[in-house]
């Protein structure tokens, strides 16, 4: 094999890797296409959904065999300290390339929630049986409808160091039936009554996690696609983004050490010895 094909498969497969994880990082924030199935198999099956490691299992199962072509070399022209060294160098680079790139993930993600927590501006005034402006994402907003306190969605989170938990109501049009629901909000009282009223917060567009979908859904309501959810608490809309932030992070911070290991061996590998044996007088 020339080197100039064996240099245009290297290319096609760093272009294939790179093609699974945006495809599978798409999939996951959408919900959509494989990665839906597995959640909707997880819901069933397993009473609940794993968005990072269903993601993680993703890109490992399409992306491991590339790793593995990617470092094949034809050993007879080299010896097996140099390739042994070679392989071991392009390990090292996925190692760090991998880690910032976690880094990188972790912050961006950080960096939306706080954003979207600080979006500032006048408050835009709605009707629950109304829609948002063309093109809106998030933004502060007051809505007013019929708040059905007496139905109540409650989705938690728990990870190794706390846990955080949210109840949302339906906020339906004065005409709008409760079959179908477009808005969300989040409430505090347990099993009151329905009441009319206006609610200030953050607005945010398809708000709700996979999970709270598939309970809401369950449970006889439709939410449109999109759906809004009007967030009364800034640490409710941010410690999602901060804990995923963590996992990235701390992902980074093992993917770092494991380079750090790989490099300490590296410089364990003997050099290449050159030149030529000879005799002198």
């Amino acid at each position: 094999m020339t080197e100039v094909r064996r240099n245009a498969i290297r290319i096609g497969l760093v272009v294939w890797l790179c093609a699974v994880l945006a495809f599978f990082f798409w999939e996951t924030f959408a919900y959509r296409g494989l990665i839906a199935r597995v959640g909707e198999w997880q819901f069933g099956d397993l009473g609940g959904y794993f968005p990072n490691f269903t993601l993680a299992a993703a890109i490992i199962l399409f992306g491991i065999p590339t790793l593995f072509l990617f470092s094949m070399r034809k050993v007879s022209e080299e010896s097996a300290s140099e390739v042994a060294l070679r392989a071991a160098n392009r390990f090292l680079y996925v190692l760090c390339a991998a880690a910032l790139l976690c880094a990188v993930i972790g912050g961006y993600r950080l960096w939306t929630g706080y954003a979207m927590v600080r979006s500032g501006g006048a408050a835009i005034r709605l009707n629950a049986g109304g829609q948002p402006p063309a093109g809106f994402n998030y933004g502060l907003v007051e809505l007013t409808g019929r708040v059905q306190l007496d139905r109540q969605g409650g989705l938690g989170a728990r990870t190794w160091f706390s846990s955080t938990g949210a109840r949302f109501s339906p906020i339906l049009g004065e005409k709008q039936s409760g079959a179908s629901v477009t808005y969300l909000v989040e409430v505090d009282q347990k099993g009151a009554a329905p009441v009319v009223g206006t609610v200030a917060g953050l607005l945010v567009r398809n708000g709700l996690r996979p999970d709270g979908i598939r309970l809401f859904e369950d449970n006889g309501y439709h939410l449109s696609d999109p759906h809004y959810v009007l967030f009364t608490k800034s640490t409710t809309v941010l410690r999602p983004y901060q804990m995923e932030a963590l996992k990235w992070d701390l992902f980074a911070l093992m993917l770092a050490m494991v380079a750090a290991y790989q490099r300490w061996r590296i410089r364990k590998i003997p050099p290449k010895r050159g030149g030529s044996a000879h005799m002198t007088r």
